[in-house]
């Protein structure tokens, strides 16, 4: 997992300054960006050829990006093959999916619950951030559609 960020080349020591409005996710070759959908509570997923900053920059700032995947997983250097996918209120878009939340179940065991309703942009957390965002929803249904992956690479 990666988040998209920028550095200030003039900052001692330098300090990376995550934005979380997209966070990135490899998978078996292929690169996935969740991003949020301006202030809907909603996140689109694409497949997308390498990590951007989607937001402008001032000229003296510069885009980085970093992993994650030590804060985000369980076992980072383990198998953390994803066995599920689970979106929630999905619509097919010109440039992805769009959905109102995420949830990978890994082999492992883990969960990783991908919430776009923080203000700050995207918030990845486990179970508990799942019955966080189903409690805090003003919607009390949700469409839900799973998608297995255990016999897909990656």
């Amino acid at each position: 997992m990666l988040v998209a960020g920028f550095v200030d080349p003039t900052e001692r020591p330098l300090r990376f300054h995550a934005m979380y409005r997209s966070v990135f996710l490899e998978c078996g070759g292929t690169l996935l960006s969740f991003g949020v959908l301006a202030d809907t509570g909603r996140m689109q997923i694409a497949s997308i050829r390498s990590v951007h900053v989607v937001v402008e920059l001032d000229d003296d700032l510069q885009p980085a990006s970093t992993s994650i995947r030590e804060t985000v997983l369980e076992d980072p250097d383990g198998s953390n093959r994803i066995r599920t996918i689970q979106l929630w209120d999905t619509e097919g878009g010109p440039d992805g999916i769009e959905c109102a939340a995420a949830r990978l179940d890994l082999e492992n065991g883990q969960i990783v619950f991908i919430d776009p309703t923080y203000h700050f942009g995207i918030r990845i957390g486990g179970i508990h951030q799942q019955d966080s965002w189903l409690n805090n929803s003003t919607q009390r249904e949700h469409d839900r559609i799973v998608l297995d992956m255990s016999d897909a690479a990656g």
